[in-house]
């Protein structure tokens, strides 16, 4: 039984609880983002002319969303995809702002969620995909393989 310390000091070894943390996160940000860009991508004129931007802009931020959202689900590319992703949001709250919404609204428009989501993509940049994603598994280097194939190739290590 998990006693109220460790239930508070969380989850067992601190790398497993943040890989864990860093999964969760980039699945609920990227089926979010991916949930978010479908429409967008089915109706990119509607989507630009709704936001008083060119169409080239609109589709741009709805592949963003799309393919952003997927590479961040799976954890490929993330800082690369959280960067996109967080663009957009910074521009998001801007627009959001230079419009006259509020941080938070429960009646309507607020910039809360797209600034939240801009934290969220900054905290990926920084801390990366973590060990459960295609970026761990494609990129992350075996300090022991790489001894011994510098030792086989003789060199010291």
């Amino acid at each position: 039984m998990m006693s109220v310390r460790h239930l508070l000091a969380g989850m067992g070894s601190k790398s497993s609880a943040v890989d864990v943390a860093l999964l969760l996160l980039r699945v609920f940000a990227g089926v979010a983002f991916v949930l978010h860009g479908w429409g967008k991508v089915a109706d990119v004129s509607g989507f630009a002319a709704e936001q008083g931007v060119p169409v080239v802009l609109g589709a741009a931020a709805a592949y963003v969303q799309c393919i952003g959202g997927l590479l961040l689900g799976v954890g490929l590319l993330t800082p690369l995809a959280a960067f996109g992703i967080g663009v957009m949001m910074v521009v998001a709250v801007v627009m959001l702002v230079r419009a006259g919404e509020s941080f938070i609204n429960p009646g309507g428009h607020s910039w809360e969620s797209a600034a939240l989501y801009a934290v969220l993509m900054l905290c990926l940049m920084m801390l990366g995909a973590g060990r459960y994603s295609l970026d761990a598994t494609l990129f992350t280097r075996d300090p022991v393989a790489d001894r011994a194939a510098s030792i086989s190739r003789g060199g010291s290590g």
